[in-house]
């Protein structure tokens, strides 16, 4: 487990069912953990 996908994981145990930012180059790992955590959401 990456810790972009440990983030999206917490962010799921806590409800939270919208994530809002600007990808770029500094959060790329959290975006693609989005994507492959919770796909289609």
């Amino acid at each position: 487990m990456t810790g972009g996908e440990a983030v999206v994981r917490s962010l799921e145990n806590q409800g939270v069912e919208y994530a809002f930012g600007m990808v770029g180059h500094g959060n790329l790992a959290l975006v693609d953990a989005l994507i492959l955590v919770s796909p289609g959401r």
